[in-house]
């Protein structure tokens, strides 16, 4: 009876694995790295996490889709969960205060750091610096 109920438990647990959609997308950031410790108050906490996602999903809405590199004329997709062919983490955005349309992204692309430079009055295209390899790339959005 109880080799039953454990088969019985098993096999719901390995439908329930196999039923859950996949919904993998670029890493997000633990709560220690976007500044959260466990003396934080729930409510800074809680603010914390909004920023984070607020700016992750602008972030993502400026750079997902199909773009081409100028000089190169190398194409590259960014999809939720691949920057070309790298998985990337997006870990901050940071203002500029004197132009409201600029924003500078920074990112991971497999550990390496990468900068994104955005300016929203031309959303087509962005620059990238690589500060390993002390590379910077325009691209434009395909048309």
């Amino acid at each position: 009876m109880k080799a039953r109920k454990a088969s019985l438990f098993l096999l719901c647990l390995f439908v329930a694995t196999i039923a859950m959609p996949n919904t993998s997308q670029a890493r997000m950031l633990e709560d220690w790295e976007i500044g959260i410790s466990k003396f934080t108050p729930q409510e800074q906490k809680e603010r914390f996490r909004a920023e984070y996602l607020h700016y992750k999903k602008e972030a993502d809405s400026l750079y997902m889709g199909e773009w081409y590199n100028v000089r190169t004329g190398t194409p590259l997709s960014i999809t939720p969960e691949y920057w070309g062919i790298q998985q990337y983490t997006y870990r901050a955005t940071r203002l500029d205060r004197d132009n409201s349309n600029k924003r500078t992204i920074l990112m991971e692309l497999e550990g390496r750091k990468l900068t994104l430079y955005f300016d929203l009055s031309k959303p087509n295209e962005f620059t990238t610096y690589n500060p390993a390899y002390k590379i910077t790339a325009h691209y434009k959005r395909k048309q």
